[in-house]
């Protein structure tokens, strides 16, 4: 089941996989307008908060890959679908200016205290999507979106997704948010 708001709906669906490279979807029967308003309704403490041993797994992410490659000064980088702000942060910590962007309002609230909100006219240094992709209709739409506002041929586009592969018992691979699975 799809939750909007304080009712539970249900929305028809299948799932499938691609021929080529066993790539699955939900091909569910849900507007794009119905989850804009799920995702613009809800609340942080329905977001995952980042433990210490995830925010130090950042850290290593951030000096290996990061590091590593981006050189230059005035470093700005935007995360799609922050969370808890986590990997921004320490981001801020090294330097970087942040910016984010998140269809909820709670949020897009609690991190504009300390970090920019998205700026359309900025290309960015960085773009983030961690967790994001899977929750997505379209991700090839998607991408290119990120593509032609946010970046240049120069930025690096990070890219997490849950890992089907991995998944434990005690996880719902086919929940209802998770439109794609990797």
């Amino acid at each position: 089941p799809f939750k909007i708001s304080e009712e539970w709906k249900t929305y028809k669906g299948t799932l499938k996989s691609c021929k080529n490279c066993d790539h699955l979807y939900c091909n569910y029967e849900i507007s794009n307008d119905n989850l804009d308003n799920h995702y613009e309704s809800k609340d942080s403490p329905s977001l995952g908060i980042v433990s210490n041993s995830d925010k130090e797994e950042l850290e290593n992410i951030i000096s290996i890959m990061i590091d590593n490659k981006l050189k230059k000064e005035n470093l700005k980088c935007i995360e799609i679908g922050p969370g808890d702000g986590s990997f921004i942060s320490i981001l801020k910590k090294r330097g970087w200016k942040t910016y984010f962007y998140d269809k909820s309002r709670d949020v897009s609230d609690r991190l504009k205290k300390e970090h920019n909100e998205v700026d359309n006219k900025l290309k960015f240094d960085l773009v983030i999507i961690r967790h994001i992709l899977e929750h997505i209709n379209e991700p090839d739409d998607f991408l290119n979106l990120l593509k032609t506002n946010y970046m240049t041929k120069e930025t690096l586009l990070h890219i997490e997704v849950p890992n089907w592969d991995y998944l434990d018992k005690d996880t719902d691979p086919l929940m209802c948010e998770h439109i794609q699975q990797f």
